[in-house]
Parts: C-alpha cells; sequence; structure tokens
C-alpha cells in the first residue's frame, strides 16, 4: 500500500495557456516578443503555402532580434510559441484528417472541451497573448463592421477585444470587404486609438490603409513615423492602467499595394452578385475573397502575403522600443508622471498579482432587533447597510492586512455584479477602499447579490437570506481569464461559486488553493468534485471550516462515496500518518480535558477530520469563541523531536499540540499536528456589534501571510504561532465593528 501512496497517478490537468519555454525566457528577460494569429494557417492560405508563410512570418520577425510566439488551440490547448510539428498540423488538414476550427472568443470553451485543433483569429490571440504577458501582435487585416452591419448587426469581436484587451495589434487596417468608416466610429465609441503608420508617402500616413490599398480614403486619428512613437504610446497606455488596445496600421508596400477604386470595383460587383445568388451571412466573405483573387489574377493574395511580413517587421521593431522603454521607466515621454503613493484610497497597478480570491460581493443588509424580540411579528430595531460577501470580506481583509508592515500582497477579487444601481455602488466602495476593480464583471442577465441578516440585541445571527445567483454564474471563462493574467502564487474560493467553477479551478496546478466554506449547505458542494487530488499532490492546501461546516463535508464526501472512490490513493496516507490506536487513545484524552473541546468527541470530530486531511492536508477549524482548531500534515516530523515535550511544542500558548509520527516516505517521516489555540482576548458580549465577518478577518489574515510567503504554515516556529494568534485578533476587531472588515483595526495588526 506503501508502495501505491508514492506512486499513483497523477490526474491530467488543463492548463491556460501552454506557453513554449523560449517565450517565457523572453517575456520574463524583457527580450521583445511579437504574437502571431493563425487562422491565415487554416483558413487564409491553402497547404504549403500557408506554412511557407508561418515559417517565413517568424523569420522575419526573428531578423529584427525579437522572438515569434505564433498562437493556435492544439488538441484543445491554447499554445503561445508553436513547434514545427504543430504549425504542420495547422497547415496540413491531410496530417490528421480532422477540420480545423476557426476560434473567436465565442469558441474557445467548445474547442477547449472537446479537444479541437484550431487558428486563433485576432480576438483569441489577443486574450492569449495577454494571459502570457505578450504587449505587440502583428497580423493582416483587422475584422470590423461588416457592409449594411447597421442592419444585420455583424460586427467582429475584434473590436470589442480591442477594446478590453490591452494588446497593440499592427495591422494593415480593416479589410477592405468591411464597412471601414462604420468600423472606425464603432473603435472611436470603444475608446481604441488607431494611429496609421506615416512612412513618407503623403498623404496616404493620414490616412487609415484599405487592406489591400495604401488609402481607404478614411481619415486615421492618428499617425505615427517611427516605431519609437509607437511604442511610447503603448508604454504610456500600460502605465496608466487603460486596460485597452491600441491599432496600428501599416500601409502595404508601395511595389504590392493594388489600387483602391479597382478594389472597390471588384467588391461592388461581387456583392451584386451574392446579392442574386442568395449568398449571405458568413458565407459572403469567403465569396468576397474568392472573387478578388480571380479578378486580381492571384495579386491579392501576393499582396497580403507581402503586407503580413511587413506588419511582422514593423511589430519587431515597436516591440523592440517597448522592451528599451519598460527597462529604462525614466524614458516616457511624460516626465512628470504621477509616483504611487501606497494610501488606503489608491489602487495599486500591478506587475504581479499574488493572491486572487475568486468569490462573492455582495449589498449586505444588517438589521439588530431590540431586546425580547417576538417571532412571526415586527419588531423594533435599526439596520445598517454595506458591502460585503465572503469573497470580497476576504479580499479587503487580505488587501489591508499586509499594507503597513512592509510585505505588500497585490490582490484581485474575481467576481461579478449586475448591471443595476447595488452594483455600481459596490463597485465605487471598492475603488475607495483602494482595491481594483478590474476582476469584476457585469452581468446583464442577474442582479447584484443581495444579503440580509438579522440579529438579536447581542449580535448573534438569528436568521439571514441570500440571492447569490450572479455570483453562483460567474463564467468559467472570466475566472480563467483573470488567473491567466494575474499568475497568481495562491488562489482562493468561496462556496457560493458553482460547482462547475470550484472543479474547474482545483483541477489546476498552476497555484496553491485555499477554500472557505463559506456556510454548511454550501460546504456540502465539497463533498461534489471530481477534480480533487490527495496528498502530496492535492492542489487544496487549506480549508477553514466551522464544526458545523466540517460535519457537512465530511457526511457528503461519506453519501458520495468518496473514501471509497479514492481508496486506493486515500487509505495509504491515513495509513502514513502514525494514526494507531495509542495515538487516538491519548489525543481523546486531551480533547476530554479540555472543557471547550470534550463536547466534540461525541461527535466523532476527530475520525472525520483525520479522514479529510488527505484531501486537505491543513485544515483551520474556527470555533468561534473557543478558538481554532488545527490539523496539518507534517513532513519531516524526526526534526521536530526537541521541540515536543509531552503534549505541548515548547513556548507555545496553544492548550495542546500533538504531533504523530508515521512513517517514512518519500517527502520524509510523515505525520498529524492537532493544536487548539483558544481565544487570548475575548470580546465581551456586550461589546460584540456583529459577527457576520469574523470568520472572514481570520482568513483574510491568514491569506495575506500565504500569499506573501506560505513556508511559515508547516514550521513550527513562533512565526507561525504568532500568525495564527494574530488571525483571531483579525476576527475579534470585526466583532467590535458595524462594518464586517474593522478597516482601523486590522492594518494595526502585524
Amino acid at each position: 500500500m506503501l508502495r501505491r501512496f508514492l506512486n499513483f497517478r497523477r490526474p491530467l490537468h488543463y492548463s491556460a495557456p501552454i506557453v513554449s519555454e523560449e517565450v517565457q525566457h523572453a517575456v520574463k528577460n524583457n527580450i521583445p516578443v511579437v504574437s502571431l494569429e493563425s487562422t491565415i494557417i487554416t483558413h487564409g492560405l491553402p497547404y504549403p503555402q500557408n506554412l511557407e508563410l508561418a515559417n517565413e512570418v517568424e523569420h522575419v520577425i526573428r531578423d529584427q532580434s525579437a522572438i515569434p510566439a505564433t498562437i493556435a488551440f492544439i488538441n484543445g490547448s491554447p499554445k503561445v510559441g508553436l513547434s514545427t510539428e504543430d504549425l504542420r498540423l495547422l497547415a496540413d488538414p491531410a496530417s490528421s484528417g480532422l477540420p480545423k476550427h476557426k476560434t473567436s472568443r465565442r469558441d474557445i470553451p467548445y474547442v477547449v472541451a472537446r479537444g479541437l485543433t484550431g487558428g486563433t483569429t485576432i480576438a483569441s490571440t489577443m486574450m492569449l497573448s495577454k494571459m502570457a504577458g505578450i504587449k505587440v501582435f502583428a497580423t493582416g487585416g483587422l475584422g470590423g463592421v461588416h457592409r449594411n452591419g447597421e442592419v444585420t448587426m455583424d460586427v467582429s469581436a475584434d473590436l470589442e477585444e480591442l477594446s478590453r484587451t490591452d494588446v497593440a495589434v499592427v495591422c494593415s487596417g480593416p479589410k477592405s470587404i468591411l464597412d471601414v468608416p462604420r468600423t472606425m466610429e464603432y473603435l472611436e465609441t470603444k475608446g481604441v486609438p488607431v494611429c496609421t503608420f506615416n512612412d513618407g508617402n503623403a498623404p496616404f500616413g493620414k490616412h487609415v490603409p484599405g487592406f489591400y490599398t495604401r488609402s481607404s480614403n478614411v481619415a486615421s486619428p492618428f499617425e505615427f513615423s517611427s516605431p519609437k512613437e509607437a511604442a511610447s504610446m503603448i508604454f504610456a497606455s500600460l502605465n496608466m492602467g487603460l486596460d485597452n488596445g491600441q491599432l496600428f496600421c501599416i500601409p502595404p508596400p508601395l511595389e504590392s499595394a493594388l489600387d483602391l477604386n479597382f478594389i472597390n470595383s471588384i467588391i461592388e460587383d461581387a456583392l451584386q452578385e451574392a446579392k442574386v445568388l442568395e449568398i449571405s451571412g458568413k458565407n459572403v466573405t469567403p465569396f468576397l475573397l474568392d472573387k478578388i483573387y480571380h479578378k486580381t489574377n492571384g495579386k491579392s493574395v501576393e499582396c497580403n502575403a507581402q503586407f503580413v511580413l511587413n506588419n511582422a517587421k514593423i511589430a519587431s521593431q515597436i516591440a523592440t522600443e517597448l522592451a528599451s522603454l519598460t527597462k529604462n521607466e525614466s524614458s516616457i515621454p511624460n516626465k512628470n508622471k504621477a509616483k504611487f503613493n501606497p494610501s488606503l484610497n489608491t489602487p495599486r497597478i500591478p506587475q504581479k498579482v499574488e493572491a486572487v480570491i475568486v468569490g462573492s460581493i455582495a449589498h449586505d443588509t444588517m438589521c439588530s432587533l431590540q431586546s425580547g424580540y417576538i417571532a412571526n411579528d415586527s419588531n423594533p430595531g435599526t439596520h445598517a447597510q454595506s458591502i460585503g460577501g465572503v469573497g470580497f470580506n476576504v479580499a479587503l481583509a487580505t488587501h489591508l492586512a499586509s499594507r503597513d508592515h512592509g510585505s505588500f500582497v497585490e490582490t484581485r477579487l474575481c467576481s461579478a455584479v449586475g448591471n443595476d444601481l447595488l452594483g455600481r455602488g459596490l463597485m465605487e466602495t471598492m475603488k475607495s477602499c483602494g482595491m481594483a476593480t478590474d476582476a469584476v464583471s457585469i452581468s446583464e442577465n442577474f442582479p447584484t447579490g443581495t444579503y440580509v441578516s438579522i440579529h438579536d440585541h447581542s449580535g448573534a445571527l438569528v436568521v439571514a437570506s441570500a440571492d447569490m445567483k450572479v455570483v453562483e454564474n460567474i463564467s468559467i471563462e472570466h475566472a480563467m481569464e483573470c488567473l491567466g493574467k494575474y499568475q497568481p502564487r495562491w488562489v482562493l474560493l468561496d462556496c457560493n461559486l458553482s460547482n462547475s467553477l470550484i472543479d474547474s479551478i482545483v483541477k489546476l496546478e498552476d497555484f496553491d488553493v485555499v477554500i472557505e466554506p463559506a456556510s454548511a449547505i454550501k460546504a456540502a458542494k465539497l463533498g461534489k468534485l471530481n477534480n480533487l487530488r490527495i496528498f502530496p499532490h492535492n492542489s487544496v492546501k487549506l480549508i477553514t471550516p466551522t464544526v458545523t461546516e466540517l460535519n457537512a463535508i465530511f457526511n457528503e464526501f461519506h453519501d458520495n462515496c468518496l473514501f471509497d472512490a479514492y481508496q486506493n490513493e486515500w487509505f495509504p496516507v491515513v495509513d502514513s500518518l502514525g494514526l494507531d490506536y495509542n495515538v487516538r487513545h491519548a489525543l481523546d484524552r486531551e480533547f476530554e480535558r479540555n472543557d471547550y473541546l470534550r463536547p466534540l468527541l461525541e461527535q466523532g470530530f476527530l475520525t472525520k477530520t483525520f479522514r479529510l486531511l488527505p484531501f486537505f492536508n491543513n485544515i483551520i477549524v474556527k470555533d468561534g469563541k473557543n478558538g481554532i482548531i488545527v490539523f496539518q500534515i507534517i513532513t519531516d516530523c524526526d526534526k521536530y523531536d526537541n521541540l515536543i515535550k509531552g503534549s505541548k511544542i515548547i513556548g507555545s500558548v496553544s492548550t495542546f499540540s500533538f504531533l504523530t509520527k508515521g512513517k517514512p516516505v518519500g517527502v520524509g517521516r510523515i505525520g498529524v499536528l492537532v493544536q487548539h489555540f483558544p481565544v487570548l482576548d475575548v470580546v465581551p458580549s456586550d461589546e460584540i456589534i456583529n459577527v457576520t465577518g469574523a470568520g472572514d478577518s481570520l482568513l483574510g489574515y491568514l491569506f495575506s501571510k500565504l500569499s506573501a510567503d506560505s513556508s511559515w504554515l508547516t514550521r513550527l516556529d513562533s512565526t507561525r504561532e504568532s500568525y495564527l494568534i494574530n488571525s483571531m485578533k483579525s476576527s475579534a476587531a470585526s466583532l467590535k465593528s458595524n462594518q464586517a472588515i474593522n478597516i482601523d483595526q486590522i492594518r494595526q495588526i502585524p
């Protein structure tokens, strides 16, 4: 059994995107990188011309001392930086015999879920470029508003992506078969700067190019005359956190450009023919391109290839200049730019986000009844309104806990609000607390979450009602985009989320996960997950249930037969922890001696927790005024022989500390540490104002310390002990506040 424990197979996991080592190295070391889309390979040209052009474009970028990063979906996996085999698979349909899918933002879940292969459009290439940290992207022509788009509402997703994804797109303008004036109006409305390269061949520098032509006769809002000017615009946008893309239009080379009137006459004739033949919808574009190809005797394809190569060359030069600006920040044109001052009311624009909380945000209404209330009747009382939700509370506590103690933890809340007055109010409140709102999506389908609680005169909860449909419907796509963008060390989930979203996140291997059960009903979701892994490979490193929530988790595991399903992997861990009869008997005695803990024995509390430990190797049980009970799997137990005397860690304030010594395995001799920490500063009942944020404050404090440096969690030293004690101080501070999180006091806890 021990051999099975050490060698069981780990399940496969999806990670988005898969970035080549070359591209990772370049991004990390500020080497210029240019991303490339792949629909020109899968749908733009026939084989082998498409493969030849794909290789030639990459060579052009390398000739400019930049790194190419062609992007595509290969067997359902998004890849940034393709191998030779990947390019051939995309280019040659006969190599796999499978269809190649044109993959825009809309198509990604379908392509990934079915393990399909597809070329990326401008929209999906921008998304994956951003996730990989690439800021410059070269392509051929831009999608846009189609002719008669005011009637058909046929607008390319490329335009919407430019409005919300901060990647610069270098292209030859909107495709000539589109409605260029309306495309430019749409981009203006969305706040996307459009800038045309003036290569000295006036007057065309003042007009947006028309794909095959050097001018579309549509004025360009801005122009630039050097790659450095373009890079300065990109850098200024990034530095201000504008979060939108920029469009840089490069007229096709003089020697390959086609005449505007000639191309327009072909398009007009082809549109009339399409109308007669009743060709409509998505079939119009390939019909028009085919007509242009034949009417120009193939020159349109030659022109296309030449301007793609030219765009890649100039994009590489822009990326090189941007890398130089990033290296030497003082070279930005605005030399008087404001310096960041980490005050409470100033959101910080990060280079790296250490902590992401995926969870609920809601409008809270707390009603406090006077003494001696009557059920089923109206009662006098008071009420207060505030921003709340487990996710927000933990995020705010995490955000505040490290601000004044030299280890600032950059935090993001990934959540959703409705497109309503409450939602807008919550977003403004977040900003006033110094929190960024860029990971909070706006839902058109559900109202902002609300939580109404009724408390007795002592502050204890009587009953509460929550409407969290907007949070329960946070899309997997939105969460994955946030996680890919921020690449955090730790991710915290609250169980207001849907089962499918929790499952999708816990199966990833890119970060460690903490789960806050939120309530007994919602805690049961943990027993319905399909992607949990067993120690030492579990991604869920910590859960923080109450006693009631832990019982709910165990019951769901038991009822769904998860202990049986994981028997071959789960039992060897339990068997190796040293939980024999003598150890269990000694632990029982420790619980019997403790007035707070004695009742838990009758509930089978120890047995339940031990059985859950292989799934969640750190369990901190919150027991209100009785303190916290910590259960942890500890590796290399032998080194603590001189630290534990009897049932106490020397110098510990815990009522007892019990460490079992199990079997030596690959990670060292493992065992279970059980500790009870009492509340040292009990808040008198007459000083308790509300209890809604006590657990969230405790967890937020701990999460800030984990995200800064998680090594303390399994290190039996004074740092670990002080963090556990201070987390309860944070909890106590919230009890004395009208707000769920006591903003003034939590910042003072070291």
